[in-house]
């Protein structure tokens, strides 16, 4: 009998795919982010704002980059989870749950072979019937 591998969240196909598409969402969130420090810094050269002014801009600037990105981070997560749940795969404790059920079932496998591989005690002879002796 061939074994079937166990589908893990490690090699899913679909687990693997939304980790893919996870990492390249926060790479495009990188660049964004690299990409407009590098315009608020040319807005400042041009613009002509003082360091002071163009810093607290910057600041507010990027905290509304952060809510914004935690936000985005928050709906992929949920979106993920409703297609986890959709295609039916299983959690991580599912799979703990079911892998301690596994080792239970085969440590009573276990002990049940174990326990019919021993040779059975013999059951002691029944006596011998006497025959009624005929009277004459």
């Amino acid at each position: 009998m061939k074994k079937q591998a166990v589908q893990t969240p490690d090699n899913n196909p679909i687990a693997v795919f939304v980790r893919s598409q996870i990492e390249q969402g926060q790479k495009v969130l990188e660049k964004v982010e690299t990409e407009v420090t590098q315009v608020v810094n040319k807005i400042l050269e041009v613009s002509g704002l003082d360091l002071e002014k163009g810093k607290n801009w910057v600041e507010n600037l990027a905290e509304q980059f952060e809510a914004s990105r935690e936000e985005f981070e928050k709906q992929l997560s949920v979106r993920v989870t409703e297609v986890i749940n959709k295609v039916g795969l299983a959690t991580r404790s599912q799979i703990d749950d079911l892998a301690k059920r596994l080792e239970s079932l085969a440590k009573r496998v276990e002990t049940v072979t174990r326990d019919s591989a021993r040779p059975a005690p013999r059951a002691k002879a029944a006596p011998k019937a006497r025959r009624p002796v005929a009277q004459a």
